[in-house]
């Protein structure tokens, strides 16, 4: 990942734009052998394009009367308490597919077919970013154990309302579209669609999100539900 320096944080974009053979035929087989060529020429447009980013820190956390605050903000919600009042440190980001993806994909709105594969491009490069990020913290700061990670919005524990914290901790909305486009709604909703933002945290056991959602059947579910 190459990775810029700005102010207390980092910017990160990916080195090798190219897709690996076996994520390109992963990718093709949505569409049938009738629409394969179509999926294929929307993949070969998409990559010149493709440049997703990532803005995260390495920031302090403190916790005391029931609250945690990292850099200094103050995170409402109980469960990011539990997960990080004995950590001295966390890693905020914001990861996002690209603002020229998303525009790229505009042009495809009203064909649901397209619309989902170019969905799928955009998710595809997004996962890439957030995967490359993780594997520079593990390298760079010697994380130990898991490095699970808290999203707002995921579950009721932290509500999408968190994106306004989160923002806040990793320099502000204005800075944070300026480093790498991402903005939210007045729903808290980011743009571009495909983005991701979350607190990655060191963790002696496995957790996901997912153990505290009550949907069952997700197609997206990466654990078995634990709580009541």
């Amino acid at each position: 990942m190459k990775m810029i320096e700005t102010g207390p944080f980092f910017v990160g974009h990916l080195e090798d734009q190219t897709v690996p053979e076996k994520d390109r035929n992963k990718l093709l087989s949505l569409a049938n052998e009738e629409f394969a060529d179509e999926l294929a020429d929307m993949l070969d447009e998409a990559l010149p394009l493709a440049d997703p980013v990532v803005l995260f820190g390495v920031c302090p956390v403190s916790a005391d009367a029931g609250q945690v605050r990292v850099n200094g903000v103050v995170i409402p919600s109980d469960l990011a308490f539990d997960k990080l009042q004995s950590k001295n440190r966390c890693f905020p980001y914001i990861c996002t597919c690209g603002a020229a993806l998303e525009e790229w994909s505009k042009q495809y709105a009203g064909d649901l077919l397209a619309e989902y594969w170019a969905d799928e491009i955009k998710k595809y490069f997004l996962m890439r970013i957030r995967v490359e990020m993780n594997a520079w913290l593990k390298e760079n700061y010697k994380t130990g154990g898991h490095l699970a990670s808290l999203n707002p919005g995921s579950i009721a524990a932290w509500p999408i309302s968190g994106q306004a914290e989160l923002f806040e901790v990793l320099g502000g909305r204005e800075f944070v579209a300026e480093q790498i486009g991402v903005i939210y709604t007045d729903s808290f909703l980011m743009l571009p669609s495909k983005s991701v933002s979350g607190i990655a945290f060191e963790s002696e056991t496995f957790y996901e999100n997912c153990q505290y959602c009550p949907i069952e059947n997700c197609p997206g579910r990466r654990a078995k539900r634990i709580a009541g």
